[in-house]
């Protein structure tokens, strides 16, 4: 009934006119600092409140990804973070995720290619802004604090052809439906949300 009055169009109406997409779901194990960390908190948890509990169940929940992530942002104390945040190459090699990425970015740093990084936590762009420092690997960010009217100039620096950035840090819960980074050609999806549908999203950026 509703074909008669809106105009539905796809993904599929541009599948023929762009190269293939490849996904691939890559299983980093945990440093001994993240295991750590990841017992710890189940330690400390009250967990059978929080099974009682949705609220705290899903927040303990939570707090396990942002472990898996990086043993630091397990940790309450806010100064802590940032004071590690702004350490050295050891300090990201307790991830096993940032550990693997590292590797990764290095060897596309050879070529022509450009990377979107994606996560849901301002923490973790936070983290992967220092990488991308620390590597001085070029580099613009777009999440929740970004002023609306400065991020189609920031998507459409990355687009350039010419531009020198060579790393977009994006915020999943940014940018909405219309956000296209067609300048990049590999997307890493640091970490799942909980509607399958923002991955999707997220994925379909590039």
């Amino acid at each position: 009934m509703t074909s008669k009055f809106i105009l539905r169009r796809t993904s599929e109406v541009l599948r023929n006119s762009l190269p293939p997409k490849h996904e691939h779901v890559v299983f980093c194990k945990m440093t001994e600092t993240q295991i750590q960390a990841y017992n710890k908190l189940l330690r400390d948890s009250d967990l059978l409140k929080a099974m009682r509990s949705q609220a705290l169940s899903l927040s303990l929940i939570t707090k396990l990804k942002k472990i898996c992530n990086h043993p630091s942002l397990g940790d309450r104390n806010k100064d802590v973070v940032e004071k590690e945040n702004k350490v050295t190459k050891e300090f990201f090699q307790l991830s096993g995720k940032i550990h693997f990425l590292q590797i990764f970015m290095k060897q596309l740093r050879k070529s022509t290619d450009r990377v979107v990084l994606v996560s849901n936590y301002t923490q973790t762009l936070d983290l992967l802004e220092n990488l991308c420092t620390m590597n001085k690997y070029p580099f613009l960010r777009l999440d929740g604090s970004t002023n609306t009217s400065s991020r189609q100039e920031l998507v459409n620096r990355f687009n350039d052809p010419r531009s020198d950035s060579f790393v977009f840090l994006l915020s999943s819960k940014a940018g909405g439906c219309g956000l296209n980074l067609i300048g990049g050609n590999h997307l890493f999806l640091f970490d799942p949300d909980w509607n399958p549908a923002i991955d999707e999203q997220a994925m379909a950026r590039i």
